[in-house]
């Protein structure tokens, strides 16, 4: 599946987030922000993505997840990660699971579709 316009979005979460954080012009609550205190703001984030999915809310799921990134994102900020360096090490990350999940499938003689859960 294609997001042709989800550097876009990306690229619109961090100016507002450079913004909120202008050592000047920035929103003091933002600037005061520290790893301790974004921690539970990213644990309640995931509760509410856990609480949509029981509930069967995919409406309000779609506004969780949203929160939830906009918190993963503040969190690679504090940390000075930069949003693609953080993508593109979990893109690594999970390319690397599929390809033992693929090496497991093919040992096996399968496909990809042949594959049970087992």
């Amino acid at each position: 599946m294609s997001e042709p316009h989800a550097g876009a979005a990306l690229h619109r979460l961090l100016t507002i987030m450079t913004r909120l954080r202008d050592p000047q012009a920035g929103c003091p609550w933002d600037k005061s922000q520290t790893f301790d205190s974004i921690a539970p703001c990213t644990l309640e984030e995931t509760y509410e993505v856990l609480d949509a999915i029981a509930r069967r809310d995919f409406g309000d799921l779609r506004a969780e997840l949203g929160d939830l990134l906009f918190a993963t994102v503040n969190l690679s900020r504090h940390l000075g990660q930069t949003a693609e360096v953080a993508l593109q090490q979990a893109n690594r990350k999970f390319e690397r699971r599929f390809r033992q999940v693929e090496a497991i499938i093919d040992a096996q003689g399968l496909t990809l579709t042949q594959a049970s859960l087992e």
